[in-house]
């Protein structure tokens, strides 16, 4: 991990969100939510921007890693949802790094619709090496 390079690192995107993305849909499928997807708003669940964000923090990290030695993983998030996004709309997501430890570094994010803050918070990750199996095959 060239941390030098990394201490720079930082990302502006948007997404329009997608039916499919609103907790309506999203609780449809595990039975605990299927029973409640009626009463559920169409607006876009918290773990899918999580995931809308973390996919963001590790697409600026790419050209930072070895990515024949090390990989990504999630290790900590801090997030502060403070609004709600219809299907349709779009997020603007900003984020840059705050912190960098030996083998982990933490982005600060921000996510907006229009001028209306719907997130913010830390997200953290860790860097790692990557196992090799005894044949000598590299696992992601």
């Amino acid at each position: 991990m060239n941390h030098e390079a990394i201490s720079q690192v930082f990302f502006s995107s948007a997404f329009t969100v997608a039916p499919a993305h609103t907790v309506a849909a999203l609780f449809a499928s595990p039975p605990q939510g299927a029973r409640h997807v009626h009463r559920m708003a169409p607006m876009l669940h918290s773990a899918a921007l999580l995931a809308q964000l973390q996919a963001a923090c590790v697409d600026a990290l790419h050209p930072e890693i070895d990515w024949t030695r090390e990989t990504v993983v999630g290790a900590s998030v801090g997030l502060e949802f403070t609004g709600y996004v219809r299907a349709g709309e779009t997020v603007n997501a900003t984020g840059f790094v705050v912190g960098i430890g030996d083998s982990s570094l933490a982005f600060q994010v921000d996510a907006c619709v229009g001028g209306t803050a719907v997130a913010t918070g830390t997200l953290g990750f860790g860097i790692a090496e990557r196992m090799r199996s005894e044949a000598g095959a590299i696992f992601p």
